[in-house]
């Protein structure tokens, strides 16, 4: 599209050209096109000509913005995929079917998977906690478990473990905090780069 672009209005440009007086015709040479320039001056074109090198300007730099951007084009995102899973009925892990009520001390069987599209080998981590809630804020709290990996650009790591909830009560959040690196002193939701979480009712045995 763009070419046929330049090749419409160059043909324009030729046709224009040949319909003016010769003295008029656009000359490349530096001499002829500085006495014009000044003969236009004198004629009190200077609002013309300050017009036309503006356009000039204008168009060159829509062409070296495009050349830049067609030699250059943006690199794609760096991102991690981080996924939870649970083991369904006959034994594989899948997305779907997580558990909505268990007995205290019941252990559940998980998997996370993280598969790195960051460019780099990543070490990462992960803690599980168990949450109380009250509206938005985590009242209590309990770490489950953690564990962590150093994965490859492009490779995929996933991780069977088991939970056990240790405290009772009506949806309590199961957090699963994705760290690059070290996770902090104090893992939350707010310091974690991703975060996964299913709800769960945990009764007394």
């Amino acid at each position: 599209a763009f070419g046929l672009f330049v090749t419409l209005f160059s043909l324009v440009s030729v046709v224009r050209r040949y319909r003016l007086p010769v003295e008029e015709r656009y000359n490349p040479s530096f001499t002829v096109g500085y006495a014009r320039f000044r003969r236009r001056l004198s004629n009190g074109g200077t609002a013309v000509t300050a017009v036309n090198v503006l356009l000039v300007l204008g168009v060159l730099a829509a062409a070296s913005s495009m050349a830049f951007a067609l030699a250059a084009p943006p690199a794609s995102g760096e991102f991690t995929d981080f996924s939870l899973l649970t083991q369904n009925e006959n034994g594989t892990f899948s997305s779907a079917g997580f558990p909505s009520e268990v007995t205290q001390g019941t252990a559940i069987p998980m998997a996370t998977s993280i598969e790195n599209n960051e460019g780099e080998q990543t070490n990462y981590s992960v803690v599980v906690q168990l949450q109380r809630m009250d509206g938005e804020q985590v009242v209590e709290r309990q770490e489950l478990t953690r564990f962590s990996r150093t994965v490859g650009d492009g490779g995929t790591w996933q991780h069977k473990h088991s939970i056990v909830p240790s405290m009772t009560g009506e949806d309590l959040r199961v957090q699963y905090l994705l760290y690059e690196g070290e996770p902090p002193a104090d893992p939350r939701t707010q310091n974690a780069d991703d975060t996964l979480h299913i709800w769960i009712t945990v009764t007394a045995p």
